[in-house]
């Protein structure tokens, strides 16, 4: 099995008033972060003669 995820974030958090642009002296906190995640899984199973089973 062969398989395939991609994710794309954009994230802001922090202080609401700044982030709505109204920073002043007593509300500065602010974080960004942006996210490319892509993952790829493989999956492989052989059964041999004695019915063992390897995953």
């Amino acid at each position: 099995m062969l398989g395939n995820s991609f994710s794309n974030g954009n994230m802001k958090g922090g202080d609401m008033q700044v982030i709505k642009n109204n920073a002043d002296a007593n509300h500065t906190y602010f974080e960004e972060n942006k996210t490319i995640r892509n993952t790829t899984t493989f999956e492989f199973d052989k059964k041999f003669e004695n019915k063992i089973v390897l995953n």
